[in-house]
């Protein structure tokens, strides 16, 4: 950048003093300024003659002699031009501001030309060093040069030698293919390709050592050329040595080789062989398949290609699963083989899968003909019924206003009957109509299409049916209401009939003058009379009662009109009226009748009560010697029976309340006698059922801890074979003979706590048994529980001996170095 103008300096207060004090000397002020702009023209002059000449001096900035001559050319010319300066400054100091203009003009240019001249310098300087560094780099690469003019053809000549090498062996491993079948031929030409891949091999080798012997002198060279030159030529020979390297690799094992491709023909004619008649079984489908196109369909041509195809298919998955067998043991040469053939098989089973695909939309169709032909006829039969439950009615809509009570009745059960069976048949074909439409989902499309829309239109007629049978199901249910009231209005009527039959017969007898007046054989039948009279009555009574009953409640469900409910609740009234004076009347007829046919009617009741006590204890006594799960449920489902029929005469014999006491007595004590029995065969039946359930636990404990030690006597039984094995000595096959060993202890361990488990959750049950029976099983399951903690502790060694194993062939195997044993060829057994 320009220099800036050197900022003019304010003359202090003292030096305007002196300035004002010495008018005298400006003159020679004047004359001073003008000798320093003299000077300053000659300096400037100098410097610009010495910077020519330094450029001059410098040429092409190359050489480094003459870069320092120029150098010490402009260094001369920095002392005058600072002293030159320096005499600038001091004039200007010493002058006032009008002369001491000037004088910062001069310094200016002074600063000027030292700036030029120093960044002249600066150039001279940098192009100097980078000139030395350049004579230094190119005496270096000149050494290392020949160095690398040195290594370079020994490298190349064994680098090529090793090339031509692994070529020989290639050329000589072809023999091997030439020789076809004669096996002298190929047993020659597999020693020698074995004999040219280890001479290729040993000056590979020497190659590669002598590559790393002049590496190191590689990389200390010191000139970055050189060095990366020879880097480029060692990566370029190395690659050379690696590629013949890989063409040696598969010349390595050429014996094995040969024994894997002997072993892929003969693998790929087994699987020839195998596929032979896969392909004839699926050649006899097609044809069947064909014939069954070409001829009528039935159900045994489609048998018959359904039987076709599923023996080629079982022939087509026989030889899939032996080509998945041999792939994952087949060497690489057999593989692609294998894979071509297993594509052959894919493509015959896609063949069959269409096959199949194409008759089995036959096959439906025929069979989902017959399923929209069944529900033809069922709708056809639910018509038929509906056609009936119309006939039916035929009665009701002949023109009669109203027909007899007996005969109303008939018509309508009659109806009700034709109805039923109408709804049945529509519910069980709706039924059957929904089911095969999900079931029609399932099928191809065209033909669920087809045959949905079939069933969707037999729906349709379906819910016309429905329609008119709900219709008549209604009116046949307002008939129905409207012969129930007119049957309670008979019935009521009916016992007030005998209501008034028993007031005639029972006035009678409480005529004291005439029962007196009349003969003994006129009494007794006046008195006959009456009691049947009553006993009449008071049915007739009992039977509208509960009949209007029943239709009270059906009318407060049923949500019935309040006129009706308001009939009924009259027809109860006059009902309670009859009760009413049937009671009254029972006083003079004497109802000791009605009381012992009820406590007669009691006493049978009590009799099978008994009767099954005594089956439920003989039950509970047949458990001393059948203890089985179904003896147990026979137990209880007698025990419940008879103690719901004992309750249940009990809870009678307490709502008779017009016997007499003594009557009841024995009745009472039989029954106690009853509980009591259930009571004791309950207690019994408990006990026993609780030592079978703690016979069955130790039972399924047991058998738990023998499947315990027999597992663990199984994985030391291994263990012990596998010590005697010679296997051990290989560390490969030993590692593999120790897999079932292995397999067996966790299996072991497995089996312990699932038993520890299961003693556990058994506890918990035994907890729930009578305290007699629990105590016992709880030390049995204590014993067992012992027995597990022994098996727990020899299990215990024998996982500490099988991990010592493993680590001890892990590290035999590392130290081998060498890979594992082909995957076909299987351990030898233990022993």
């Amino acid at each position: 950048p320009p220099p800036q103008p050197f900022p003019q300096q304010q003359p202090q207060p003292y030096q305007q003093q002196i300035f004002q004090q010495q008018p005298q000397q400006r003159p020679a002020m004047q004359e001073r300024v003008q000798t320093l702009g003299a000077q300053v023209a000659r300096t400037e002059n100098e410097i610009q003659r010495a910077l020519q000449q330094a450029v001059a001096t410098a040429g092409d900035y190359s050489m480094p002699a003459t870069l320092l001559s120029a150098e010490e050319i402009l260094v001369a010319q920095q002392e005058p031009l600072t002293t030159m300066l320096e005499s600038v400054m001091e004039a200007q100091r010493a002058m006032p501001p009008d002369l001491a203009r000037p004088c910062v003009q001069l310094a200016n240019r002074l600063r000027l030309q030292q700036n030029g001249m120093l960044q002249e310098l600066q150039k001279l300087r940098g192009a100097r060093m980078q000139a030395e560094k350049t004579e230094k780099d190119k005496a270096l690469e000149q050494k290392d040069q020949l160095l690398l003019d040195e290594i370079l053809p020994e490298a190349t000549k064994k680098t090529n030698s090793a090339e031509d090498a692994a070529e020989k062996a290639v050329i000589t491993s072809e023999l091997i293919e030439a020789s076809g079948e004669d096996m002298e031929e190929v047993q020659r030409a597999v020693e020698e390709t074995e004999k040219a891949a280890q001479d290729a091999n040993k000056l590979i080798a020497e190659a590669r050592s002598y590559f790393n012997t002049k590496h190191t002198a590689v990389r200390q060279m010191q000139s970055e050329r050189a060095r990366t030159r020879a880097q480029a030529e060692f990566t370029k020979l190395i690659g050379a040595l690696q590629v013949a390297q890989g063409k040696l690799k598969p010349l390595m094992n050429v014996r094995q080789t040969l024994a894997q491709r002997q072993a892929a023909q003969k693998v790929i004619a087994e699987v020839t062989e195998l596929l032979a008649p896969a392909k004839v079984d699926c050649e006899r489908a097609e044809e069947a398949a064909a014939r069954m196109n070409e001829g009528t369909f039935s159900e045994e041509a489609r048998q018959g290609v359904e039987a076709a195809v599923q023996k080629a298919n079982a022939s087509l998955g026989a030889v899939t699963k032996f080509i998945l067998q041999k792939k994952s043991q087949a060497p690489a040469s057999a593989i692609a083989e294998l894979e071509k053939t297993e594509a052959q098989v894919k493509q015959s089973s896609d063949r069959m899968a269409e096959l199949h695909s194409n008759f089995k939309e036959s096959s439906e169709r025929m069979v989902w003909q017959s399923v929209v032909k069944e529900a033809t006829d069922k709708v056809q039969s639910v018509q038929e019924a509906v056609s009936k439950a119309a006939d039916a009615e035929g009665p009701f809509i002949l023109g009669v206003d109203e027909l007899p009570l007996d005969e109303t009745l008939t018509a309508l059960s009659k109806c009700e009957a034709a109805a039923a069976t109408a709804n049945t048949a529509s519910s069980t074909t709706r039924m059957f109509i929904m089911t095969k439409l999900v079931d029609a989902k399932r099928l191809s499309a065209s033909i669920s299409q087809e045959f949905s829309g079939k069933l969707r239109q037999l729906q349709t007629q379906l819910d016309v049916h429905i329609k008119r049978l709900n219709e008549l199901k209604g009116k046949t249910a307002e008939r129905k209401k409207t012969a129930m009231m007119r049957e309670a209005e008979h019935l009521v009527a009916t016992a007030e009939q005998l209501t008034e039959q028993l007031a005639h017969d029972a006035a009678q007898l409480e005529n004291a003058d005439y029962m007196e007046s009349l003969p003994a054989m006129e009494a007794k039948r006046v008195k006959s009379q009456a009691a049947r009279s009553e006993v009449a009555a008071a049915t007739a009574l009992s039977n509208a009662k509960a009949f209007v009953h029943e239709r009270q409640v059906e009318a407060r469900s049923k949500g019935h009109s309040a006129e009706a409910a308001a009939a009924l609740l009259k027809l109860s009234a006059r009902v309670s009226e009859g009760e009413k004076k049937v009671s009254r009347w029972q006083k003079v007829t004497g109802a000791r009748s009605e009381v012992q046919a009820k406590l007669k009617q009691l006493g049978e009741q009590a009799e099978a009560a008994e009767q099954k006590v005594t089956a439920a204890v003989q039950a509970v006594e047949e458990l001393r010697n059948n203890q089985s799960v179904e003896a147990m449920k026979q137990g209880d489902q007698a025990l419940n029976v008879a103690n719901m029929a004992v309750r249940t005469t009990v809870k009678a014999m307490e709502q008779l309340t017009d016997a007499e006491e003594d009557d009841l007595a024995s009745l009472r004590q039989r029954l106690k006698d009853a509980e009591e029995q259930l009571a004791a065969a309950s207690a019994t039946k408990k006990d026993r059922q609780g030592g079978f359930l703690a016979q069955s636990i130790i039972a399924e404990v047991q058998k738990q801890m023998q499947e315990t030690e027999q597992a663990l006597e199984n994985a030391c039984a291994l263990d012990v074979q596998l010590e005697r094995s010679a296997v051990s000595q290989d560390p490969f096959l030993a590692r593999q003979a120790l897999q079932p060993l292995d397999e067996a202890a966790r299996m072991a361990t497995s089996l312990v706590s699932k038993t520890r488990s299961f003693i556990a959750m058994k506890r918990i049950a035994v907890k729930r048994l009578p305290p007699e029976v629990g105590e016992t099983c709880m030390a049995d399951l204590t014993a067992l529980d012992s027995r597990l903690s022994e098996v727990t502790q020899r299990l215990s060694g024998l996982n500490q001996r099988v991990s010592a194993k493993r680590k001890q062939q892990d590290a035999a195997v590392a130290a081998a170095g060498q890979p594992p044993p082909p995957a076909g060829v299987p351990p030898p057994p233990p022993g």
